[in-house]
């Protein structure tokens, strides 16, 4: 399988995955898909639509509050 991350990708920090995926996008066009029966649909996802991408896939991904070191 082929990594198709692009190279500064394949260095960020796991604290820092979202921030970074969500920054490349912020002056794009956005759009909250869902697939399925609209009443209950199999899968949502968060797409870009200038780059045609998916940012975030809710059957693949899970997100939870990150957990910030106390100094």
């Amino acid at each position: 399988m082929n990594d198709v991350r692009t190279w500064d990708e394949r260095f960020w920090e796991p604290d820092e995955i979202l921030w970074n995926i969500l920054f490349k996008h912020r002056t794009h066009k956005i759009e909250i898909a869902t697939y399925g029966d609209w009443d209950n649909p199999q899968d949502m996802c968060l797409e870009c639509v200038t780059c045609n991408q998916v940012i975030l896939d809710a059957e693949i991904y899970t997100i939870c509050a990150r957990e910030d070191e106390k100094t």
